[in-house]
């Protein structure tokens, strides 16, 4: 920043990466705003308004002083979402008292901070609240597909793992599953749950921090309202909807809030089957006999007609 760009005090400043500049430890993003009369210089801000945004709960710690510029004896407050706190700091002689508070508890959502009178700001560092908060996810036997407004955490349960649709192949008519780093599914991500147990709901742990995905997913997800299929989205989209562990064509209806449809560039395919990414992060095999060429159920046993489900054989699974 040069004279030439120097903001005016009312000028909001977004500074995308304020934990560079020394000021802000985050665990959910660097970015924040400033406005007043002296945005950032020497790793401090002065006389104005902190804000920025956070999708959990958590607490903030704020390093501050006095700004010099008054007579000992004045007491200058932090405050905290228009809220005065207890935390205070005052000019001792010819020196800014520079104090950091204790933690102090703010809500999900957007967060000021200021001073009852101009005060200089050196560090805030943002905490996100541990959180026993769960989701009731239902499951059928095998696949369902899934999406929610919060990230989830499936890394403590053993018998249903989420995975989203990394890949298509049209000539195949395969698409493959890949995990999710971790376990945890960012919150508005379409997700297919792999159920190998008769369990019909699981209780997972929403995630309370911030987590992105930057990886490719075919899966669409619902997670706040019914969405029609639609004939603009067939201009550019094969729809398809999971039906016994198969995706099928659908050109009408609509699919459920907290599910995932499957879309893919037109193919004309007449159905996609499913195979996972076991080069990375696959599932682990179930055990059955030698690689005899016969074909087990999930459970281990063996079958005549493998139609209509998941399938061993020669220790690799299969769909029909």
């Amino acid at each position: 920043m040069d004279d030439t760009t120097t903001p005016s005090k009312n000028d909001e400043v977004v500074y995308s990466d304020f934990y560079t500049l020394g000021l802000c430890k985050t665990d959910f993003g660097n970015t924040m705003a400033f406005t007043g009369q002296y945005p950032v210089n020497s790793k401090r801000s002065q006389a104005g308004t902190w804000h920025f945004n956070t999708k959990v709960a958590g607490t903030i710690e704020v390093t501050f002083s006095d700004t010099g510029s008054s007579g000992t004896g004045t007491n200058r407050y932090l405050v905290v979402n228009g809220e005065e706190t207890e935390y205070y700091t005052c000019r001792d002689g010819s020196s800014a008292d520079q104090k950091t508070s204790g933690a102090i508890s703010v809500a999900a959502g957007d967060v000021t901070i200021t001073g009852s009178k101009a005060i200089r700001v050196y560090k805030i560092v943002f905490t996100p609240a541990e959180s026993s908060d769960t989701r009731t996810i239902t499951a059928a036997k095998e696949y369902t597909t899934h999406c929610d407004t919060v990230a989830l955490d499936f890394s403590g349960i053993t018998d249903a793992k989420p995975y989203y649709v990394s890949a298509a192949d049209t000539t195949a008519g395969t698409v493959t599953l890949s995990k999710f780093d971790n376990d945890i599914v960012p919150l508005h991500e379409g997700y297919i749950l792999w159920n190998t147990t008769s369990e019909t709901s699981f209780e997972v742990p929403v995630y309370d921090a911030d987590v992105s995905f930057s990886g490719t997913n075919y899966l669409w997800g619902s997670y706040s309202t019914v969405i029609p299929i639609s004939e603009t989205m067939l201009e550019h989209y094969d729809i398809y909807i999971l039906k016994d562990g198969v995706f099928v064509p659908s050109t009408t209806g609509t699919f459920p809030v907290n599910h995932a449809l499957l879309a893919i560039g037109k193919s004309s395919n007449a159905k996609f089957s499913i195979v996972f990414d076991d080069g990375t992060n696959g599932i682990n095999e179930v055990k059955t006999a030698a690689n005899n060429g016969k074909i087990y159920n999930l459970q281990g046993i063996e079958v005549k007609d493998a139609s209509n489900g998941i399938f061993i054989k020669n220790g690799k699974k299969f769909m029909k």
